[in-house]
């Protein structure tokens, strides 16, 4: 099954699935109740067209795209991008929302604004007329394996676990 957090961690504890891949960007308190295997840690990365000034940048600050179109994701999705946002002083004035990374590549490689994308996403879209560029202050997310307590301790689920982080450390 595929679904997003916190879809998927409902599913977990529904029974409906025996591990949940999930993200977190902090903390995350609602997990407690679960074991979490670490993966991976995926930078953000900002995304903006070819041509753009700051295509060729090294670093760019996210507050020097306050004035920006922005093309974000769902209102839940998006929460974090606008925190980072807001603490650089800023609201990001989002044009375009879309939870579909293909979409959001296009959208800025159509010259309509600029997204900030999970570098793994990127990397995996293999963008077209865009550029990405490190952010600075850095933004990373965490990517873990979600299982119950109870689950943790079957055979099958404990070595899936294992699987997954050998796989994500290649």
């Amino acid at each position: 099954m595929e679904a997003e957090p916190p879809r998927s961690v409902d599913m977990l504890r529904a029974g409906d699935c025996e591990i949940a891949l999930a993200f977190r960007y902090e903390a995350a308190p609602e997990w407690d109740d679960l074991v979490a295997r670490p993966l991976l840690t995926d930078r953000l990365v900002g995304l903006v067209p070819e041509g753009h000034p700051f295509a060729d940048a090294d670093e760019v600050d996210i507050g020097t795209l306050a004035e920006e179109p922005w093309i974000a994701g769902c209102p839940r999705c998006r929460r974090h991008l606008v925190q980072v946002c807001e603490a650089a002083g800023f609201t990001p004035r989002i044009d375009f929302a879309t939870d579909d990374y293909p979409a959001v590549v296009g959208l800025v490689g159509a010259g309509l604004g600029v997204a900030v994308l999970p570098e793994l996403a990127v990397e995996s879209v293999r963008p077209k007329g865009t550029r990405p560029v490190r952010l600075g202050p850095e933004v990373r997310r965490e990517v873990v394996a979600l299982t119950l307590p109870d689950l943790a301790q079957v055979p099958a689920v404990s070595a899936m676990l294992d699987r997954l982080a050998a796989a994500a450390h290649r």
